[in-house]
């Protein structure tokens, strides 16, 4: 039984937006039923987009801060999007085993005090007495997006995972590879290459924006002068899960906050990092795909054979046998981009500007988070194939799933105007 087959035993699509009341033995009964799903792991897909669990969850919360409709892009330009299910997370006896353990939660699992913490809480953790009323709402906001995704999860498009299914072997091990990893001399620099909103804290905490509010006369600091949070080790544990679950999924990772992206990458290259700038090789001109309304996103999907062919070569990148190889498939993807943009069919639907699309592939160095200036400075990371990670984390730079696989390359994009 997959989400969908849940939704529809239990009648969640016949009014979703006005779900009805469950008596209680209906709520053990759901509960049981949804702690069924996700018990095999995912099947790894090439070619697939990770964008985060927090971004991922974000979709489908009460006041998400970007719309379904951002996935468009990602949806036409890769084999899969990959999303974390929402209802699963919210209400699964096992899922809340493992949110109890994050530091957004406020837990100490992590750390040594308190940090920064979301007022958000599982099923399991609000009084039973209130939990019929508290599926209702879950419902009410997350099944109607739900079944707006399902001819996409129908063409493989789109699948969905429990992240916490994924992690919850492995948060053991986190722990001391995180401190390694915050004991690093340049956790401070990786943590604030960007201003703090640009780093999410947590699976379901965003960045938040903090700046002083007055001129300081002791210091010189002018008021608004950004600032950062000390304790970095809520964004090395988001990374870490970001790392783990790409790596099962055998996924690129494309985060919407670039401070997400350079965590991720400094995980993944056992803390390593290095400054660098984009070359204007990296960036391929496509059409604004994301100017094609929702409706037609799943056409385009089916009828494009030119994007079809494009999520191909994109995939092959991962799996390129030599440097060369890939640099091959990175000049037929520029060679098609140019295709695309001739496209009338295509134009008809995405109109006639354009959005400039990064691709990096690894060749000595991983291109990490940029902002919205192509030509900004940032960070980028150090990797080899040969490289596991800090403390013999279970997952290894392009380990587990992603071996089994035989990726070899980690493919790095990016729509930069998203920023």
């Amino acid at each position: 039984m997959d989400i969908f087959e849940f939704i529809r035993s239990w009648n969640l699509d016949k009014n979703p937006t006005t779900p009805r009341t469950f008596k209680k033995r209906e709520v053990d009964l759901l509960l049981e039923d949804i702690e069924a799903l996700y018990t095999s792991p995912a099947e790894p897909k090439i070619g697939s987009l990770n964008p985060g669990i927090r971004d991922g969850l974000d979709l489908f919360s009460s006041q998400p801060q970007r719309r379904l409709d951002s996935l468009s892009v990602p949806i036409l330009l890769s084999k899969r999007v990959w999303l974390p299910d929402p209802v699963f997370s919210a209400i699964a006896p096992s899922a809340a085993s493992v949110w109890e353990k994050m530091p957004d939660s406020g837990s100490t699992y992590f750390t040594n005090a308190p940090v920064i913490h979301t007022g958000w809480k599982h099923v399991a953790q609000i009084p039973a007495s209130q939990r019929k009323d508290a599926l209702r709402t879950i419902f009410s906001v997350a099944i109607p997006r739900l079944l707006k995704l399902e001819q996409l999860v129908q063409c493989g498009a789109i699948g969905f995972y429990s992240w916490e299914r994924l992690v919850e072997d492995d948060l053991p091990k986190f722990q001391e590879t995180a401190m390694t990893l915050k004991e690093s001399g340049l956790v401070d620099k990786v943590g604030t290459a960007y201003p703090q909103h640009d780093y999410s804290l947590g699976t379901r905490l965003s960045g938040i924006r903090i700046t002083i509010q007055d001129d300081h006369p002791v210091t010189g600091a002018k008021a608004g002068t950004p600032l950062w949070i000390s304790e970095k080790m809520p964004i090395l544990v988001y990374g870490l899960l970001n790392a783990l679950t790409s790596d099962r999924l055998a996924s690129r990772f494309e985060p919407s906050l670039p401070g997400d992206r350079i965590v991720y990458d400094f995980v993944r290259s056992n803390g390593k990092s290095y400054t660098d700038k984009p070359s204007q090789d990296n960036f391929l001109q496509l059409p604004a795909l994301d100017a094609a309304v929702w409706e037609d996103v799943v056409a385009i999907r089916k009828d494009s054979e030119l994007l079809d062919r494009f999520r191909e070569m994109l995939a092959e990148l991962s799996i390129a046998e030599s440097s060369l190889a890939a640099e091959a498939i990175r000049g037929g993807l520029k060679d098609l981009a140019k295709e695309l943009n001739a496209d009338k069919a295509l134009l008809k639907r995405t109109g006639s500007s354009t959005l400039n699309f990064l691709l990096a592939i690894l060749g000595g160095t991983l291109v990490g988070g940029y902002t919205g200036n192509l030509a900004s400075g940032a960070l980028t990371t150090a990797m080899s194939a040969g490289i596991p990670y800090l403390k013999d984390l279970a997952v290894t730079a392009f380990g587990g799933q992603a071996r089994e696989t035989k990726l070899r390359y980690e493919v790095v994009t990016r729509i930069l105007h998203r920023f």
